[in-house]
């Protein structure tokens, strides 16, 4: 029992140490699973088994749904551009936070603008 509480505390430990590291760099296009394993010293496959394990989301998941978080905050309080939101939060693609977004929110970038902003 010991052994096993032992592991799952260092397993905590490597993911919020990386869930730092996701919050201050989230808006970095190339922010990807090898270099935040690489930041907390361990193996990028170790890093995404403990990932899942503990907050029951892939990296990246959990990286998307960051990023479509501060999106949604943008979407509401500035007159950027979708793609420039896009590009603000991290995504390279356009078309591909759209696709995320709409599967995370439910909603495209352009309706959730609207739908929220005026509900």
């Amino acid at each position: 029992l010991f052994i096993n509480n032992h592991k799952q505390k260092v397993g905590r430990n490597f993911v919020d140490k990386a869930r730092k590291y996701i919050e201050e760099n989230f808006r970095d296009p190339e922010l990807n699973l090898e270099k935040v394993a690489d930041r907390v010293f361990i193996s990028a496959c170790y890093l995404s088994r403990l990932f899942k394990e503990v907050t029951t989301y892939s990296f990246t998941e959990f990286l998307n749904r960051r990023r479509i978080k501060e999106a949604e905050t943008l979407l509401l309080t500035t007159p950027g551009k979708i793609y420039e939101v896009a590009e603000q939060v991290g995504f390279r693609d356009s078309h591909y936070f759209g696709i995320v977004f709409k599967k995370i929110t439910g909603l495209s970038p352009s309706e959730y603008r609207d739908q929220v902003r005026y509900d």
